[in-house]
Formats: C-alpha cells, structure tokens, sequence
C-alpha cells in the first residue's frame, strides 16, 4: 500500500509540470487501483466505475478551476475576494460530490459509496502533501535533502 502511495505521489508531482496526458492518464489509472483496492471493489465493478469516475474527475476539476498561485493579497478587498472564490469553488466541487452519490450508487453497493468520498479526499490529501512538500513558496523545488 506504501508502494502504491508513493507511485501515486510521484505521479503527481510529475503530471504537475508541463501538462503531460500520458502522466495524467497514469496517475488517474493509480488512483484507480487505489481506490478499487481500499473499496473492494471486484473486476466487473471495476470496468463500470471508471468511465463514473473519469467523468466525476472531470466535473470536479471544471469545479474547482486550474489552480492558480498568487501573490499575497495587498488589501482587505483583495483577502476578501479570495475568500469568496475559494467558498464558491468548495460550492462547486460540493455539488457535483452530490450529484455523483446516485451515479456510482448505479455500480457500487451502499456502503462502497459512503466510503469512497473518505478513501477519494485521504488519497487527494496524500497527493497534496507530497506535492508541497516538495514545492517550496514561490513554486521552487526542493530535492531530499534541502525540503522543509
């Protein structure tokens, strides 16, 4: 399982450069097989969970918008500008998690689906992670021996 976290944290510091497909298609394959693997969920499940969860994928990350750094915010107008974006895009993002209940109802059992939600957000949270963690501020990249 450790194997498979650090494959998918490498996966996704590489899909972070330039936008590689091939890398991005690698990482979504991943972090299939992770959640296939933390869900139970068997060959057949399988086949008719990828084409829900790809489109799933694909809504939360139009949700959510490319992310984008920025500067510090220079005024009170700034700060609250960007508090207002970043709560509609968790409105966003929390209204196609909802909408996607009854669609992978439609090939996952009960208790698959109100776990994977959890399994999905520790497995995003772990890319994250391991995604800053090799990034400093300002976007440099630090190697093993000189990371915070």
């Amino acid at each position: 399982m450790m194997t498979l976290l650090l494959c998918l944290s490498a996966l996704a510091a590489a899909a972070q450069g330039p936008r590689n497909s091939e890398m991005r298609e690698k990482l979504f394959e991943a972090k299939v097989n992770e959640l296939a693997f933390r869900l139970n969920i068997n060959d057949e499940q399988k086949a008719k969970f990828i084409p829900v969860y790809r489109s799933y994928c694909g809504e939360m990350f139009a949700a959510f918008g490319e992310f984008k750094r920025m500067g510090k915010p220079v005024s009170d107008k700034d700060k609250l500008d960007r508090t207002k974006r970043r709560m509609e895009r968790q409105q966003r993002a929390q209204a196609v998690r909802i909408k996607y209940i009854d669609e992978f109802a439609k090939v996952l059992n009960a208790d698959q689906v109100s776990r994977f939600y959890d399994e999905e957000d520790k497995i995003q949270k772990k890319l994250m992670e391991r995604k800053f963690r090799h990034t400093g501020k300002g976007g440099k990249r630090y190697g093993p021996k000189e990371a915070k």
